[in-house]
């Protein structure tokens, strides 16, 4: 009995009889088409556009601006009101809000266009609750005169 149900399994096909090992040529046929198509994809590839917003050249810190963040930091009233006129002044006050005590004030950078310098700062201050808070304004600069500020 066993006999019947083993012949027929041992006179079976194997799995891998009908199995045809590929031709040599595939795997170089492969190659030169992943080589071609990069190829291709790299030629036919569009080249870097040109930034339509050139970059402004950066300067150093100015001393006008300088002079103002370092009576910020000593909260100087007299240095402040000497550095920028009262319009100025009160612009500040509402760009450092809601900071009321300043522990720093940090230049981040300039940059100059013609002749006005726009200079960047971070002041690190406490606000009215107590909280830690940090504000970002910019001062512009013509002249060796602070004339605005953002």
């Amino acid at each position: 009995m066993i006999e019947e149900v083993v012949a027929p399994v041992r006179s079976a096909p194997r799995a891998t009889e009908g199995l045809r090992r590929p031709a040599p040529w595939t795997l170089p046929l492969f190659g030169a088409g992943l080589v071609l198509g990069i190829a291709l994809a790299v030629g036919t590839a569009p080249a870097a556009r040109v930034n339509p917003y050139p970059s402004l050249p950066t300067v150093a810190e100015p001393e006008a601006s300088a002079v103002v963040a370092a009576a910020l930091v000593a909260e100087d009233p007299r240095a402040l009101g000497r550095s920028v006129d009262a319009t100025q002044l009160k612009a500040l006050g509402e760009a450092i809000q809601p900071i009321v005590t300043v522990f720093e004030c940090k230049f981040t950078g300039a940059v100059e266009r013609g002749n006005k310098i726009l200079a960047a700062y971070i002041v690190q201050g406490r606000d009215r609750s107590g909280s830690d808070a940090a504000v970002g304004f910019v001062l512009h600069v013509q002249a060796a005169k602070v004339v605005g500020v953002n």
